[in-house]
């Protein structure tokens, strides 16, 4: 029979590979899970487990192998700016599965790279996330300055119409709390121009928060209790009257805290004659409950500016109203899980009256420049040149800077090691809709003359110095990749640099197929 000739011309190639999946543990032969767990690096760090003569790389927070019974050692790479637990040791497998738990604890370099002029008196700072502004209001002052972080500098100032008591921000107004002008300024801080005022109830109030579960305000006043304003409406309403919600006093004549609003729960402070205790009040339900109660013998009266993250509240610390006689003030140090609604006790060292938390790098940073980890409830390093009392701390997520009230001033503190300079390579497939990431394949990236191969789309370098380096990314058959190589110059004030590289696949259409068929 002659042979015939098929002739296909395909506009598109697709070549289909069959993989064997490996299931998590296989008994059946002997094998069992050895996994690494992580704890401490930020995201997308590159680390290392050296087992049975193998190294095992990952971006996320475990490695996972699979051994025979048997003892064997591993080793844990280092990371720079951090100390890792246990960075080697012994593990056995015998018939089960084992894991491994590693520690990364950050060795905080944190450093003032600069200051901020403002005015003397008490700071309560905040952060807008829908312009990146920092707002700095005077307590029972006149003013709110306006900060750009870029700039590092005041752009603008906004005039009150009454005493400051308290602020937030919410959906591109500053709502500005005057307990002794009995009102609350609606602000555009676009115009810096007061759009609105609310009179309220008159009285001594402390707790000023907001809740985007109702999209309401609350505050509570002294003589009548907790109160409630929809900010569709704008008119102040009483949800909880004193015999259900009792707040402590403010204590001092000085800004603090006492009442904090998470979606539909608000946490406070409650002292009474029979205890002193943490309770919410369920916004849903309009239920009191309790969650922790202190039985020191002690009253705490007064928290100080707290910082809320996550899923946590830390509150840090509580103030002893009555104190025995020279008796350094301790106060609590304390963790809420809004989760679970279960308190942490961290102890009752006294760091500062103001804390921010980073998110990054898991620290706690406070006012007097005391740097505390929550991962290992320890203090671990202190930043020269702060003192505690000037206002409340906060933590602007954009550039990853803290911003610490001084005595007519702001500290900037950059929490990033100053000694390690971080360089992500960042894959990128083209598409006709735009770039995306390039997750599920294989490349690598050679810098420094160290080589790093990852399915993910991020490979990370860190450096211990600044300087310009050579970097070159490995070919891959069916794809153009820009760039391929070149210079990279990473300058001192820049702990963070990013390489965006281009796959663009090579279109595999036209290619002529011939099938023979014999016989």
């Amino acid at each position: 029979m002659k042979n015939k000739f098929f002739t296909i011309f395909i506009s598109f190639l697709f070549i289909f590979t069959a993989l064997v999946a490996i299931g998590p543990v296989s008994h059946a032969t002997g094998l069992y899970k050895v996994t690494f767990i992580e704890n401490g690096l930020p995201a997308g760090t590159n680390w290392t487990v050296s087992i049975n003569n193998t190294v095992h790389y990952s971006l996320n927070n475990s490695i996972s192998v699979l051994l025979p019974n048997g003892v064997y050692k591993f080793t844990v790479s280092n990371v720079m700016g951090y100390n890792v637990y246990p960075d080697s040791g012994y593990i056995t497998v015998n018939g089960s599965n084992v894991i491994q738990n590693i520690q990364y604890i950050y060795n905080s370099q944190s450093k003032i790279i600069g200051t901020i002029p403002t005015m003397t008196g008490y700071q309560i700072t905040e952060y807008d996330s829908a312009n990146g502004y920092i707002y700095d209001g005077i307590y029972q002052g006149s003013l709110i300055y306006v900060i750009n972080p870029n700039e590092n500098k005041v752009i603008n100032t906004i005039n009150l119409n009454g005493p400051l008591t308290n602020y937030v921000i919410v959906n591109n107004f500053i709502y500005a709390l005057s307990s002794s002008a009995s009102t609350i300024y609606v602000i555009s801080p676009s115009t810096g121009q007061t759009v609105n005022t609310v009179t309220i109830p008159s009285g001594a109030i402390n707790g000023f928060g907001y809740s985007s579960y109702s999209n309401s305000l609350y505050f509570y006043v002294q003589s009548s209790g907790l109160y409630q304003m929809n900010l569709n409406i704008l008119t102040p309403s009483l949800v909880a009257n004193t015999s259900v919600v009792s707040i402590n006093p403010v204590g001092g004549g000085t800004y603090n805290e006492s009442m904090w609003v998470i979606g539909p729960i608000i946490y406070y402070l409650d002292v009474i004659s029979s205890g002193d205790y943490l309770n919410y009040y369920s916004i849903t339900s309009k239920t009191t409950y309790n969650i922790y109660t202190f039985s020191d013998g002690y009253t705490y009266g007064i928290a100080y500016t707290s910082s809320i993250t996550n899923n946590n509240v830390y509150i840090l610390p509580l103030q002893q109203i009555y104190e025995p006689a020279n008796d350094y003030p301790g106060g609590y140090n304390f963790k809420i899980n809004t989760l679970t609604n279960t308190v942490t006790n961290l102890g009752t060292a006294w760091y500062g009256t103001s804390v921010a938390y980073d998110p990054i790098n898991h620290l706690l940073y406070y006012d007097s420049g005391k740097v505390y980890d929550p991962d290992i409830n320890s203090f671990i390093s202190t930043i020269n040149g702060l003192s505690q009392g000037y206002g409340k701390v906060i933590y602007d997520p954009n550039n990853g800077y803290i911003y610490d009230p001084q005595n007519g001033n702001i500290a900037i503190i950059n929490t990033l090691n100053p000694s390690i300079y971080q360089v992500n390579f960042q894959a990128l497939k083209l598409t006709s809709s735009g770039a995306v990431p390039f997750n599920n394949l294989t490349w690598a990236v050679t810098f420094n003359n160290q080589t790093q191969y990852s399915s993910s789309s991020l490979i990370v370098f860190t450096v211990p110095v600044s300087g310009t380096y050579y970097y070159s990314i490995s070919q891959i058959k069916g794809y153009v990749i820009n760039p391929l190589n070149g210079f990279i110059n990473i300058a001192e004030d820049m702990p963070s640099t990013t390489i965006y590289v281009n796959f663009t696949q090579i279109p595999l259409n036209n290619y002529l197929v011939k099938f023979i068929e014999h016989g």
